[in-house]
Protein backbone atom coordinates (compact mmCIF):
# COMPACT_ATOMS: atom_id res chain seq x y z
CA UNK A 1 0.00 0.00 0.00
CA UNK A 2 1.47 3.45 -1.31
CA UNK A 3 1.31 6.48 0.90
CA UNK A 4 -1.20 9.34 -0.12
CA UNK A 5 -0.29 12.03 -1.49
CA UNK A 6 -1.20 15.67 -1.70
CA UNK A 7 -1.06 17.94 -4.06
CA UNK A 8 -1.73 21.80 -3.52
CA UNK A 9 -2.83 23.99 -6.61
CA UNK A 10 -2.56 27.65 -6.61
CA UNK A 11 -5.14 28.81 -9.51
CA UNK A 12 -4.67 32.54 -10.48
CA UNK A 13 -7.30 34.83 -10.47
CA UNK A 14 -8.15 38.56 -12.21
CA UNK A 15 -6.90 39.71 -8.91
CA UNK A 16 -4.18 37.54 -8.04
CA UNK A 17 -2.21 34.59 -7.38
CA UNK A 18 -3.56 32.43 -4.07
CA UNK A 19 -0.96 31.95 -1.46
CA UNK A 20 0.27 29.03 -0.02
CA UNK A 21 -0.67 28.03 3.42
CA UNK A 22 2.25 28.58 5.89
CA UNK A 23 3.48 25.28 6.69
CA UNK A 24 3.73 24.17 10.39
CA UNK A 25 6.89 22.11 9.37
CA UNK A 26 10.14 22.99 8.31
CA UNK A 27 10.60 24.66 4.72
CA UNK A 28 14.66 25.49 3.94
CA UNK A 29 18.06 24.15 4.92
CA UNK A 30 19.84 27.49 5.50
CA UNK A 31 23.32 26.15 6.12
CA UNK A 32 24.19 22.35 6.47
CA UNK A 33 27.80 20.85 7.26
CA UNK A 34 28.67 17.29 7.00
CA UNK A 35 29.50 14.06 7.54
CA UNK A 36 26.60 12.69 7.25
CA UNK A 37 24.98 9.33 7.28
CA UNK A 38 26.11 6.29 4.21
CA UNK A 39 24.70 7.27 0.72
CA UNK A 40 22.38 7.15 -0.65
CA UNK A 41 19.93 6.61 2.17
CA UNK A 42 20.92 9.03 5.24
CA UNK A 43 23.45 11.38 3.59
CA UNK A 44 21.13 14.05 2.23
CA UNK A 45 19.87 17.29 4.81
CA UNK A 46 17.00 18.08 2.94
CA UNK A 47 15.26 15.21 4.15
CA UNK A 48 14.39 17.11 7.59
CA UNK A 49 12.09 19.05 5.63
CA UNK A 50 8.30 18.75 5.25
CA UNK A 51 6.46 16.31 7.25
CA UNK A 52 7.92 13.25 9.24
CA UNK A 53 7.48 10.19 7.50
CA UNK A 54 4.00 7.94 7.52
CA UNK A 55 5.52 5.20 5.51
CA UNK A 56 8.80 3.49 4.25
CA UNK A 57 10.36 0.76 2.09
CA UNK A 58 11.47 -2.30 4.16
CA UNK A 59 13.96 -3.68 2.38
CA UNK A 60 14.75 -6.47 4.73
CA UNK A 61 11.09 -7.27 5.26
CA UNK A 62 11.63 -10.92 3.92
CA UNK A 63 13.65 -11.56 7.24
CA UNK A 64 11.20 -10.12 9.65
CA UNK A 65 7.74 -10.58 7.31
CA UNK A 66 4.79 -8.74 6.24
CA UNK A 67 4.73 -6.17 3.09
CA UNK A 68 7.50 -4.03 2.11
CA UNK A 69 5.99 -0.88 2.60
CA UNK A 70 5.01 -0.49 5.89
CA UNK A 71 3.81 2.30 7.99
CA UNK A 72 5.98 4.51 10.44
CA UNK A 73 4.96 3.30 14.36
CA UNK A 74 6.21 3.67 17.86
CA UNK A 75 8.05 -0.40 17.92
CA UNK A 76 9.23 0.34 14.02
CA UNK A 77 10.49 3.69 12.51
CA UNK A 78 11.12 5.29 9.56
CA UNK A 79 15.01 3.75 7.87
CA UNK A 80 15.79 3.69 4.39
CA UNK A 81 13.24 5.59 1.85
CA UNK A 82 9.68 6.11 1.18
CA UNK A 83 8.31 3.18 -0.91
CA UNK A 84 8.76 3.00 -4.51
CA UNK A 85 8.50 5.30 -7.28
CA UNK A 86 9.34 8.15 -5.24
CA UNK A 87 12.12 6.06 -2.88
CA UNK A 88 12.92 9.61 -1.34
CA UNK A 89 15.45 10.12 1.67
CA UNK A 90 13.56 9.88 4.64
CA UNK A 91 16.38 10.99 6.57
CA UNK A 92 19.55 12.52 7.52
CA UNK A 93 22.62 10.51 9.87
CA UNK A 94 24.24 13.49 11.84
CA UNK A 95 28.31 12.25 12.18
CA UNK A 96 30.53 13.97 15.09
CA UNK A 97 31.00 17.69 13.63
CA UNK A 98 27.81 18.02 11.86
CA UNK A 99 25.06 20.56 11.52
CA UNK A 100 22.03 21.47 9.29
CA UNK A 101 20.36 24.50 10.08
CA UNK A 102 16.46 24.51 8.83
CA UNK A 103 14.15 27.99 8.91
CA UNK A 104 10.16 28.00 9.42
CA UNK A 105 7.44 29.86 7.31
CA UNK A 106 6.46 30.86 11.14
CA UNK A 107 7.56 31.78 14.32
CA UNK A 108 7.88 29.22 16.79
CA UNK A 109 6.20 30.92 20.04
CA UNK A 110 6.61 30.21 23.37
CA UNK A 111 3.04 29.86 23.85
CA UNK A 112 1.61 29.37 27.29
CA UNK A 113 -1.78 27.68 25.94
CA UNK A 114 0.23 24.71 23.96
CA UNK A 115 0.11 21.51 25.83
CA UNK A 116 2.66 20.69 28.78
CA UNK A 117 4.39 24.07 27.46
CA UNK A 118 5.46 22.60 24.42
CA UNK A 119 6.15 24.76 21.33
CA UNK A 120 8.71 22.55 18.91
CA UNK A 121 8.36 19.15 18.23
CA UNK A 122 11.68 17.12 16.28
CA UNK A 123 11.16 13.82 14.52
CA UNK A 124 13.69 10.90 14.24
CA UNK A 125 13.53 7.15 13.83
CA UNK A 126 13.95 6.18 17.70
CA UNK A 127 11.41 3.54 18.78
CA UNK A 128 10.48 1.15 21.21
CA UNK A 129 11.43 -2.62 21.80
CA UNK A 130 8.72 -4.72 21.28
CA UNK A 131 7.88 -8.94 22.41
CA UNK A 132 7.77 -10.18 19.10
CA UNK A 133 8.60 -9.31 15.64
CA UNK A 134 6.93 -6.09 14.16
CA UNK A 135 5.22 -5.44 10.99
CA UNK A 136 1.78 -3.60 9.58
CA UNK A 137 -0.09 -7.13 10.31
CA UNK A 138 1.08 -7.61 13.61
CA UNK A 139 -1.70 -7.38 16.50
CA UNK A 140 -0.41 -4.39 18.35
CA UNK A 141 -2.90 -5.47 21.24
CA UNK A 142 -0.96 -8.77 21.81
CA UNK A 143 2.51 -7.02 21.45
CA UNK A 144 3.99 -5.61 24.66
CA UNK A 145 6.77 -3.11 25.41
CA UNK A 146 9.93 -4.48 26.24
CA UNK A 147 11.20 -1.45 28.25
CA UNK A 148 13.01 1.32 27.25
CA UNK A 149 13.76 2.79 23.58
CA UNK A 150 16.53 2.43 20.54
CA UNK A 151 17.76 6.11 20.16
CA UNK A 152 20.68 7.98 19.36
CA UNK A 153 21.20 11.60 20.72
CA UNK A 154 22.04 14.56 19.10
CA UNK A 155 21.78 17.79 20.37
CA UNK A 156 18.99 20.81 19.61
CA UNK A 157 19.39 25.11 19.52
CA UNK A 158 17.13 27.58 18.63
CA UNK A 159 17.02 31.09 17.20
CA UNK A 160 15.00 34.03 16.23
CA UNK A 161 17.63 34.47 13.11
CA UNK A 162 18.93 37.96 12.64
CA UNK A 163 18.10 40.86 15.33
CA UNK A 164 19.94 43.55 14.20
CA UNK A 165 22.33 43.97 17.46
CA UNK A 166 25.54 44.41 17.35
CA UNK A 167 28.22 41.82 15.86
CA UNK A 168 25.23 39.90 14.07
CA UNK A 169 25.69 40.18 10.36
CA UNK A 170 21.93 38.94 8.38
CA UNK A 171 23.66 36.19 6.27
CA UNK A 172 25.80 34.55 8.71
CA UNK A 173 23.81 32.45 10.99
CA UNK A 174 27.05 31.96 13.02
CA UNK A 175 26.65 35.28 14.30
CA UNK A 176 22.73 35.04 15.31
CA UNK A 177 21.75 34.59 19.67
CA UNK A 178 21.34 30.88 19.86
CA UNK A 179 20.39 29.00 22.72
CA UNK A 180 21.71 25.32 22.54
CA UNK A 181 19.68 22.38 24.84
CA UNK A 182 22.67 21.40 26.62
CA UNK A 183 20.68 19.27 29.24
CA UNK A 184 18.09 18.05 26.91
CA UNK A 185 15.54 17.43 25.80
CA UNK A 186 17.29 15.93 22.49
CA UNK A 187 16.61 15.01 19.36
CA UNK A 188 16.22 11.40 18.21
CA UNK A 189 14.74 10.21 21.90
CA UNK A 190 11.20 9.90 22.56
CA UNK A 191 8.60 9.97 21.69
CA UNK A 192 8.73 7.45 18.49
CA UNK A 193 6.67 8.64 15.71
CA UNK A 194 3.16 6.99 15.56
CA UNK A 195 1.86 8.15 12.06
CA UNK A 196 -1.26 5.99 11.64
CA UNK A 197 -4.33 5.27 14.01
CA UNK A 198 -5.04 1.52 14.94
CA UNK A 199 -8.62 0.40 15.47
CA UNK A 200 -9.02 -1.92 18.13
CA UNK A 201 -11.90 -3.30 17.35
CA UNK A 202 -11.07 -4.69 14.07
CA UNK A 203 -7.17 -5.08 15.52
CA UNK A 204 -6.08 -2.99 12.40
CA UNK A 205 -4.97 0.03 11.07
CA UNK A 206 -7.37 2.96 10.75
CA UNK A 207 -7.90 5.56 8.25
CA UNK A 208 -6.21 8.99 8.53
CA UNK A 209 -3.48 10.30 10.49
CA UNK A 210 -1.93 10.94 13.93
CA UNK A 211 -1.22 14.70 14.58
CA UNK A 212 2.16 16.08 13.90
CA UNK A 213 1.73 19.57 15.74
CA UNK A 214 0.15 17.24 18.68
CA UNK A 215 3.19 16.72 21.19
CA UNK A 216 2.92 13.73 23.91
CA UNK A 217 2.62 14.52 27.71
CA UNK A 218 6.07 14.18 28.62
CA UNK A 219 5.35 12.14 31.91
CA UNK A 220 4.43 9.65 29.70
CA UNK A 221 7.49 8.71 28.68
CA UNK A 222 8.74 7.07 32.15
CA UNK A 223 5.26 4.73 31.87
CA UNK A 224 6.57 3.37 28.21
CA UNK A 225 9.91 2.98 28.97
CA UNK A 226 8.80 0.70 31.89
CA UNK A 227 7.53 -1.62 29.86
CA UNK A 228 4.52 -4.35 30.29
CA UNK A 229 2.22 -2.08 28.02
CA UNK A 230 0.97 -3.39 24.87
CA UNK A 231 1.44 -1.18 21.61
CA UNK A 232 -2.27 0.02 21.96
CA UNK A 233 -1.92 0.69 24.91
CA UNK A 234 1.21 2.87 24.57
CA UNK A 235 -0.66 4.25 21.34
CA UNK A 236 -3.71 5.13 23.51
CA UNK A 237 -0.82 7.04 25.71
CA UNK A 238 0.21 9.10 22.66
CA UNK A 239 -3.91 10.57 22.64
CA UNK A 240 -3.85 11.67 18.70
CA UNK A 241 -0.42 12.39 19.02
CA UNK A 242 2.27 11.71 16.02
CA UNK A 243 4.91 11.87 18.42
CA UNK A 244 8.43 13.50 18.34
CA UNK A 245 10.37 14.97 21.03
CA UNK A 246 9.01 18.29 22.30
CA UNK A 247 10.98 21.47 23.24
CA UNK A 248 10.12 24.27 25.28
CA UNK A 249 11.87 27.26 23.98
CA UNK A 250 10.97 28.86 27.16
CA UNK A 251 14.51 28.99 28.38
CA UNK A 252 15.82 30.12 25.26
CA UNK A 253 14.35 33.55 26.70
CA UNK A 254 13.47 34.61 22.81
CA UNK A 255 9.38 34.80 22.89
CA UNK A 256 9.84 33.16 19.61
CA UNK A 257 12.92 31.29 17.40
CA UNK A 258 12.43 30.68 13.76
CA UNK A 259 15.50 28.34 13.06
CA UNK A 260 16.44 25.80 14.51
CA UNK A 261 19.98 23.93 14.21
CA UNK A 262 20.83 20.19 14.83
CA UNK A 263 24.33 19.34 15.78
CA UNK A 264 26.21 15.97 15.92
CA UNK A 265 28.59 16.67 18.52
CA UNK A 266 31.56 13.81 19.38
CA UNK A 267 31.62 11.62 21.56
CA UNK A 268 28.02 11.30 22.77
CA UNK A 269 25.66 13.22 20.72
CA UNK A 270 26.43 11.67 17.47
CA UNK A 271 25.00 9.07 14.69
CA UNK A 272 21.20 10.03 15.28
CA UNK A 273 18.93 10.68 12.64
CA UNK A 274 16.79 13.63 11.77
CA UNK A 275 13.49 13.03 10.16
CA UNK A 276 11.15 16.50 10.59
CA UNK A 277 10.72 19.28 12.72
CA UNK A 278 6.95 20.48 13.54
CA UNK A 279 5.50 24.09 15.29
CA UNK A 280 3.17 22.33 18.19
CA UNK A 281 -0.37 23.86 18.08
CA UNK A 282 -2.39 24.90 20.71
CA UNK A 283 -5.17 22.38 22.31
CA UNK A 284 -7.91 23.01 20.52
CA UNK A 285 -12.14 22.35 21.80
CA UNK A 286 -12.62 18.65 20.20
CA UNK A 287 -9.47 17.72 21.29
CA UNK A 288 -8.50 15.32 23.37
CA UNK A 289 -4.91 15.57 26.11
CA UNK A 290 -3.42 13.53 28.51
CA UNK A 291 -2.94 14.46 32.63
CA UNK A 292 -1.24 12.61 35.33
CA UNK A 293 -0.39 13.17 39.07
CA UNK A 294 3.52 13.97 38.06
CA UNK A 295 2.10 16.58 35.98
CA UNK A 296 0.88 18.15 38.98
CA UNK A 297 3.94 17.75 40.23
CA UNK A 298 5.40 19.13 37.75
CA UNK A 299 3.62 22.54 37.87
CA UNK A 300 1.91 21.45 34.53
CA UNK A 301 -1.38 21.60 36.08
CA UNK A 302 -4.00 23.15 33.76
CA UNK A 303 -4.96 22.07 30.08
CA UNK A 304 -6.06 24.81 27.62
CA UNK A 305 -8.61 24.92 24.81
CA UNK A 306 -9.19 27.55 22.37
CA UNK A 307 -11.77 28.22 19.55
CA UNK A 308 -10.83 26.21 16.41
CA UNK A 309 -12.01 28.98 14.30
CA UNK A 310 -9.61 31.40 15.97
CA UNK A 311 -6.49 29.89 18.20
CA UNK A 312 -5.70 32.88 19.36
CA UNK A 313 -9.47 32.76 21.38
CA UNK A 314 -8.95 30.70 24.49
CA UNK A 315 -12.04 29.17 25.19
CA UNK A 316 -12.14 26.20 28.09
CA UNK A 317 -9.41 26.36 30.65
CA UNK A 318 -9.08 23.03 33.42
CA UNK A 319 -7.26 23.60 36.09
CA UNK A 320 -6.21 20.18 38.35
CA UNK A 321 -5.95 20.71 41.84
CA UNK A 322 -6.09 17.05 42.89
CA UNK A 323 -5.23 13.24 40.03
CA UNK A 324 -5.02 10.40 41.53
CA UNK A 325 -3.90 8.44 38.06
CA UNK A 326 -3.47 9.25 34.49
CA UNK A 327 -6.46 10.34 32.76
CA UNK A 328 -7.74 11.34 29.40
CA UNK A 329 -9.77 14.64 28.81
CA UNK A 330 -11.91 14.77 25.65
CA UNK A 331 -13.64 18.11 24.71
CA UNK A 332 -16.52 19.02 22.23
CA UNK A 333 -18.06 21.82 21.08
CA UNK A 334 -21.87 21.95 21.85
CA UNK A 335 -23.45 23.07 18.53
CA UNK A 336 -26.64 21.77 18.66
CA UNK A 337 -28.14 23.66 21.91
CA UNK A 338 -32.07 23.11 20.78
CA UNK A 339 -31.37 19.25 22.21
CA UNK A 340 -30.58 20.73 25.55
CA UNK A 341 -32.78 22.04 28.07
CA UNK A 342 -33.12 25.78 27.28
CA UNK A 343 -30.38 27.93 28.50
CA UNK A 344 -31.31 31.02 30.49
CA UNK A 345 -30.12 33.57 28.22
CA UNK A 346 -27.56 33.78 25.10
CA UNK A 347 -25.15 31.11 24.99
CA UNK A 348 -21.67 32.46 24.74
CA UNK A 349 -19.47 29.29 25.04
CA UNK A 350 -20.70 25.30 25.51
CA UNK A 351 -18.53 22.32 25.53
CA UNK A 352 -18.49 19.14 26.49
CA UNK A 353 -15.81 17.58 28.74
CA UNK A 354 -14.94 14.30 29.52
CA UNK A 355 -12.57 12.44 31.94
CA UNK A 356 -11.65 9.09 32.09
CA UNK A 357 -8.87 6.87 32.74
CA UNK A 358 -6.11 5.76 29.91
CA UNK A 359 -5.23 2.08 29.66
CA UNK A 360 -3.29 1.01 32.94
CA UNK A 361 -5.09 3.45 35.10
CA UNK A 362 -7.83 2.92 37.90
CA UNK A 363 -11.35 4.64 37.82
CA UNK A 364 -9.95 8.59 37.64
CA UNK A 365 -10.77 10.78 40.94
CA UNK A 366 -9.63 14.79 40.29
CA UNK A 367 -10.74 18.14 41.53
CA UNK A 368 -10.61 20.94 39.24
CA UNK A 369 -11.77 24.45 38.34
CA UNK A 370 -13.06 24.77 34.96
CA UNK A 371 -12.94 28.32 32.90
CA UNK A 372 -14.94 29.13 29.94
CA UNK A 373 -14.62 32.30 28.07
CA UNK A 374 -17.32 34.70 27.06
CA UNK A 375 -14.98 35.60 24.25
CA UNK A 376 -13.11 38.21 22.54
CA UNK A 377 -16.51 40.75 21.88
CA UNK A 378 -17.97 40.31 25.29
CA UNK A 379 -16.77 44.01 27.10
CA UNK A 380 -18.97 43.29 30.42
CA UNK A 381 -17.69 42.43 34.37
CA UNK A 382 -18.80 39.16 34.61
CA UNK A 383 -22.42 40.33 36.32
CA UNK A 384 -24.79 39.72 33.61
CA UNK A 385 -23.08 36.59 33.24
CA UNK A 386 -24.01 32.72 34.46
CA UNK A 387 -22.39 29.31 34.35
CA UNK A 388 -24.10 25.96 34.24
CA UNK A 389 -23.11 22.61 34.06
CA UNK A 390 -25.66 20.17 32.52
CA UNK A 391 -26.97 17.60 34.16
CA UNK A 392 -28.49 15.47 31.46
CA UNK A 393 -31.67 16.85 31.56
CA UNK A 394 -31.57 20.20 33.75
CA UNK A 395 -28.95 22.57 33.75
CA UNK A 396 -27.43 23.62 37.46
CA UNK A 397 -26.04 27.40 37.59
CA UNK A 398 -22.28 27.26 39.22
CA UNK A 399 -20.93 29.88 41.57
CA UNK A 400 -17.96 31.57 39.57
CA UNK A 401 -15.32 34.29 40.23
CA UNK A 402 -15.00 36.31 36.62
CA UNK A 403 -11.19 36.75 35.24
CA UNK A 404 -11.44 40.15 33.61
CA UNK A 405 -7.78 39.28 31.93
CA UNK A 406 -8.81 36.00 30.40
CA UNK A 407 -12.66 37.17 29.75
CA UNK A 408 -13.22 33.96 31.43
CA UNK A 409 -16.31 32.39 34.39
CA UNK A 410 -14.21 30.43 36.52
CA UNK A 411 -15.65 27.44 39.02
CA UNK A 412 -13.99 25.57 41.48
CA UNK A 413 -13.88 22.16 42.76
CA UNK A 414 -15.77 20.40 39.72
CA UNK A 415 -15.37 16.24 40.41
CA UNK A 416 -17.59 15.45 37.44
CA UNK A 417 -17.13 16.84 34.33
CA UNK A 418 -20.01 17.28 31.51
CA UNK A 419 -21.24 20.26 29.43
CA UNK A 420 -20.37 23.04 30.74
CA UNK A 421 -22.09 26.51 28.71
CA UNK A 422 -21.70 30.33 29.52
CA UNK A 423 -24.25 32.23 28.83
CA UNK A 424 -25.17 36.39 29.50
CA UNK A 425 -28.64 36.97 30.88
CA UNK A 426 -31.09 38.75 28.96
CA UNK A 427 -33.79 40.72 30.90
CA UNK A 428 -37.26 39.26 29.68
CA UNK A 429 -40.36 41.08 27.63
CA UNK A 430 -42.26 42.32 30.50
CA UNK A 431 -46.31 43.41 30.37
CA UNK A 432 -47.55 46.04 32.68
CA UNK A 433 -51.60 46.40 32.87
CA UNK A 434 -53.96 47.93 35.36
CA UNK A 435 -55.96 45.47 37.29
CA UNK A 436 -58.86 45.88 39.87
CA UNK A 437 -56.65 45.41 42.50
CA UNK A 438 -53.63 46.81 41.74
CA UNK A 439 -50.69 46.90 38.74
CA UNK A 440 -50.00 43.51 38.05
CA UNK A 441 -46.22 42.66 36.59
CA UNK A 442 -46.38 40.01 34.02
CA UNK A 443 -43.26 38.14 31.94
CA UNK A 444 -42.19 34.78 30.73
CA UNK A 445 -38.75 33.46 32.67
CA UNK A 446 -35.73 31.53 31.92
CA UNK A 447 -34.75 28.32 33.75
CA UNK A 448 -32.73 28.57 36.82
CA UNK A 449 -32.46 32.36 37.52
CA UNK A 450 -33.84 34.88 39.90
CA UNK A 451 -35.80 37.18 39.11
CA UNK A 452 -36.54 40.53 41.41
CA UNK A 453 -39.80 42.98 40.91
CA UNK A 454 -38.66 46.48 41.42
CA UNK A 455 -40.35 50.10 41.52
CA UNK A 456 -39.44 53.21 41.03
CA UNK A 457 -41.08 56.69 41.33
CA UNK A 458 -38.55 58.92 39.59
CA UNK A 459 -36.23 55.99 37.92
CA UNK A 460 -33.43 57.00 40.29
CA UNK A 461 -34.24 54.50 43.36
CA UNK A 462 -35.51 51.26 42.67
CA UNK A 463 -37.66 49.58 45.48
CA UNK A 464 -37.81 45.26 45.13
CA UNK A 465 -40.98 44.42 45.81
CA UNK A 466 -40.36 40.76 45.52
CA UNK A 467 -37.76 38.07 44.18
CA UNK A 468 -39.19 35.23 42.24
CA UNK A 469 -37.02 31.79 41.35
CA UNK A 470 -39.23 29.81 39.18
CA UNK A 471 -39.02 26.20 38.79
CA UNK A 472 -40.78 26.10 35.71
CA UNK A 473 -40.66 28.90 32.24
CA UNK A 474 -44.47 29.23 32.90
CA UNK A 475 -45.47 32.95 32.72
CA UNK A 476 -44.88 34.69 36.17
CA UNK A 477 -47.78 37.04 37.11
CA UNK A 478 -46.85 39.66 40.29
CA UNK A 479 -49.67 42.39 41.46
CA UNK A 480 -48.66 45.10 43.38
CA UNK A 481 -51.74 45.43 45.32
CA UNK A 482 -50.10 49.14 46.61
CA UNK A 483 -49.23 51.15 44.04
CA UNK A 484 -48.43 55.21 44.91
CA UNK A 485 -50.99 57.70 43.64
CA UNK A 486 -50.11 59.15 40.27
CA UNK A 487 -47.16 57.36 38.58
CA UNK A 488 -44.79 54.53 39.19
CA UNK A 489 -41.85 52.86 36.73
CA UNK A 490 -41.89 48.77 37.19
CA UNK A 491 -38.33 46.48 35.45
CA UNK A 492 -37.64 43.11 36.28
CA UNK A 493 -34.00 42.36 36.96
CA UNK A 494 -32.28 39.44 35.89
CA UNK A 495 -30.00 37.39 37.81
CA UNK A 496 -27.76 34.12 38.82
CA UNK A 497 -29.04 32.70 41.89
Amino acid sequence: MRPTQAVLIAISLAGGGIPAPASPFAVEVVESQGPFGAPPYYDNPGAVLGAPAAWFYDRFAAMSGGATNRRVKLVEGAYNVSPAPNSTNLLVTLGGGSRIIVRFDEPVSNNPANPYGVDLLVFGNAFYTATTTVHDATDLTACFLTGGNFSEQVKVSVSPGYTGLSGEAPNDPGTWPWHRFDSGPYADTGFPTQAHPWDRAATNWASGMMDFQKPVNPVMQARLEEGGVSVADAMDLYVGSGGGTGFDIEPSGFPSIRYVKIEGIDPDFTDGEVDALSIARPAVVGDALSIAPQNLADGVDTLFYQNPAAPLDGRLSVRFSALDDMARMATAPLTNLAAWAPLPGVALNAVQVDVSPLPGASQTAYVAAVGLSAGGGYAGNGSDLVLLQSSGTNWTVLPFTFDPVGRRAVTEGITNCSAFALARIVGPIVSIALVTNGVEVAFSPAPALTYGIQRSGDLSGWTTLTNISPSTTAPVRFTDMSPPPGRAYYRVAASAP
